[in-house]
């Protein structure tokens, strides 16, 4: 079965926050939760993008995945100028941004000591996730990330069955043997075989989006994922060369359509 669910949490964020220097549109913010107050990383996001976090995140716990705890927070008393009334929250947590880990040597050797980097890899072709650059993962320490940034999965107009460029695949695997590869790939396969115990009715009603006014298009969501989930098999296979030489690397052709 899939893991415990916990439902996104509803914040309200309060006056008092400051943007981040070195990330756009997120702030740190002083929140309500329940009856309490604590401090969450607020970020200003587009309608689509705020569901595409939402539904990804609910997801990937799901999945048993490192993540953070998802939240939804208002901003009409946050004093922050903008016309957004809902944004994607999450609660700060004691860890440290993976650019830290700018030596390629030292990254992928901790990566492959990672528990979670097959389930990681299969997660990202999942939902198309192109993003997963090393600024989209936190090192809570040795061998230990949590994935964080999902406003860019689920491109708008993209076929289920496009394969798309697994940067996470590519840092781990792409200097390995072809013997390696190999093995990565039934590892992978493993891993995303346990996603179809993701129960997308749970996440539908642990997003509360009635609430917040992104129904329709999480359903939206949770259809692409439900069908990209029976093509999975083949598109990891693809991925790491079973139907080609090397891993794939390079951006595959896209079928998308008009914008957001």
């Amino acid at each position: 079965m899939s893991s415990p669910l916990e439902s996104i949490r509803p914040m309200q964020a309060l006056p008092g926050g400051s943007p981040l220097a070195d990330a756009k549109n997120v702030w740190r913010c002083p929140v309500q939760v329940g009856d309490g107050t604590d401090v969450a990383f607020v970020k200003l996001l587009a309608p689509y993008e705020l569901v595409r976090e939402v539904v990804c995140a609910l997801v990937a716990q799901a999945a048993g995945l490192p993540v953070v705890q998802p939240g939804v927070a208002t901003l009409e008393n946050a004093g922050i100028d903008t016309d957004i009334r809902f944004t994607f929250a999450s609660l700060a947590v004691d860890t440290q941004f993976a650019p830290r880990l700018r030596d390629d040597t030292v990254l992928r050797s901790q990566l492959a000591r990672w528990p979670s980097l097959r389930s990681a890899i299969a997660f990202d072709e999942w939902i198309a996730n192109a993003d997963r650059t090393i600024d989209n993962l936190l090192f809570r320490g040795t061998s230990d990330f949590v994935l964080v940034d999902h406003g860019e999965a689920i491109p708008s107009g993209m076929s289920v069955d496009s394969l798309t460029v697994n940067q996470l695949a590519r840092l781990a695997y792409q200097d390995v043997s072809r013997d390696e590869e190999h093995a990565a790939l039934q590892q992978v396969r493993q891993a995303a075989s346990t996603f179809d115990q993701v129960d997308f009715a749970q996440i539908k009603v642990a997003s509360h989006a009635p609430w917040w006014g992104g129904e329709e298009m999480l359903d939206g969501c949770c259809r692409f994922l439900e069908d990209r989930r029976r093509h999975l098999d083949d598109l990891i296979a693809e991925l790491f060369g079973d139907k080609q030489q090397t891993l794939q690397l390079q951006s595959p052709a896209r079928h998308v359509g008009g914008g957001e």
